[in-house]
């Protein structure tokens, strides 16, 4: 995560149900039920669990992420669990980590 002022926090007492949007990050160490779409970094923190489709400039998953996700990087850590469909011109899988749907990476090929 950056050292951005904005930055958002849910907490591993928290449950929460919504939409949550804006231009900041975002780390989540409890429960969120609905929709996210951040310009920023999203972190799921280890025993964190997501369940919502996800827009965001990175995405990085220690705990379980249930739904779609568009970004232009996702990492799922050795603790993380993504089930979903993932949109995103690069991606990393820690040994451990699991990955459970497609992948579809937009990349450009230069013409060599």
């Amino acid at each position: 995560m950056t050292d951005r002022a904005t930055r958002g926090y849910i907490g591993s007492g928290l449950h929460i149900t919504g939409t949550l949007s804006g231009e900041g990050d975002m780390i989540i160490d409890g429960r969120f039920t609905g929709d996210i779409s951040i310009g920023g970094q999203l972190l799921v923190g280890e025993g964190a669990r997501v369940m919502a489709p996800c827009a965001a400039r990175a995405v990085t998953v220690g705990g379980d992420l249930i739904g779609e996700v568009h970004a232009d990087h996702v990492v799922v850590q050795s603790t993380g669990k993504l089930t979903g469909d993932v949109h995103s011109t690069t991606i990393g899988l820690d040994d451990g980590g699991v990955l459970t749907g497609k992948v579809l990476m937009d990349f450009d090929l230069s013409d060599v």
